[in-house]
């Protein structure tokens, strides 16, 4: 990347805090949030991105409830 985003900032203190919630970016359109979210994913050995305005993504969470079963069907 070009240039250093604004955004990396609190991408990394949510990374270093002990407990976090899963990580969701909202904003406008055509900003760089997908590109910022792959170059930010890089950090990590194992890297999941779904985006719920695809239908294939949001099926994950419109089927079951229990999260453990939810976190299995993303794993595969």
């Amino acid at each position: 990347m070009a240039f250093q985003r604004n955004i990396f900032k609190g991408l990394e203190e949510w990374k270093n805090t002990k407990e976090h919630k899963p990580l969701v970016i909202r904003g406008a359109r055509q900003v760089g949030k997908t590109t910022a979210i792959k170059d930010f994913g890089k950090k990590f050995d194992t890297f999941i991105q779904l985006n719920l305005e695809k239908s294939g993504d949001r099926a994950f969470f419109t089927d079951e409830l229990d999260p453990k079963i939810t976190f299995q069907k993303i794993c595969l």
